[in-house]
């Protein structure tokens, strides 16, 4: 990918009530397949999210050939609350259909789709912060909300640039992180 693509957007970790993870929380790879057409990597988080999660999960593959990016996150929630998935750009970000978004910056394109779950849909929010924290002037996040989730929850989001001559990957498989 361009340096644009890899420098122009972060991702970052799901909330569950608005808090992130414990920062002295250890986590592991539970499969990396690093080599080949379709490298992939699972983490488990389930540390991270002690006492909201008895399980927490994520999953990223680059898939197509490499020519997009599936991740996949997958919570075992304890009690209801609100789950967040975000990704802050600088980017501009249009919400072409409630479920998928367009990021442009510098002439490229990125297409963000929500596999998971049925229904999911994105906002835009502002990423901007106060002092002492680096401020993110103009920064945007691309969000996606589930109020009130319980019990077993996935999210699946596609990253798929807009390589010129081809087609936008449009899907991917969903199946159980256990199973990639």
């Amino acid at each position: 990918w361009s340096y644009y693509r890899l420098n122009s957007a972060s991702h970052n970790l799901c909330l569950l009530d608005e808090e992130g993870q414990d920062p002295m929380a250890k986590s592991s790879f539970s499969l990396q397949k690093l080599n080949g057409a379709t490298p992939t990597a699972v983490v488990d988080l389930t540390d991270a999210y002690e006492g909201r999660a008895s399980a927490a999960f994520r999953g990223i593959a680059m898939i197509q050939n490499r020519r997009a990016v599936l991740v996949q996150d997958e919570f075992d929630i304890k009690a209801p609350c609100d789950v967040v998935w975000g990704m802050t750009t600088d980017a501009k970000i249009d919400i072409a259909e409630p479920s998928r978004a367009v990021l442009k910056l510098k002439g490229e394109e990125l297409v963000a789709r929500v596999l998971s779950p049925a229904g999911g849909t994105f906002a835009v929010e502002s990423a901007e912060q106060e002092p002492p924290q680096k401020t993110n002037k103009g920064v945007r996040r691309l969000v996606l909300r589930l109020p009130k989730a319980s019990g077993n929850v996935r999210i699946a989001v596609l990253l798929s640039p807009v390589w010129k001559g081809e087609d936008v990957v449009r899907e991917a498989e969903i199946k159980p992180l256990q199973s990639w």
